[in-house]
């Protein structure tokens, strides 16, 4: 694996991680899931 990453790899997960925990993310009708959801994103950013 690249230590490294490139600059469209950093801009790309940084708008990725805005979008899922900003004010338009995905939403399901279980609240667990929106929970395990934003904790799973929020480990990836």
């Amino acid at each position: 694996m690249k230590q490294n990453p490139g600059i469209t790899d950093r801009v790309l997960r940084f708008v990725l991680a805005f979008w899922r925990l900003g004010p338009w993310p995905l939403r399901f009708g279980n609240p667990i899931i929106n929970l395990v959801d934003i904790l799973v994103e929020f480990i990836q950013s």
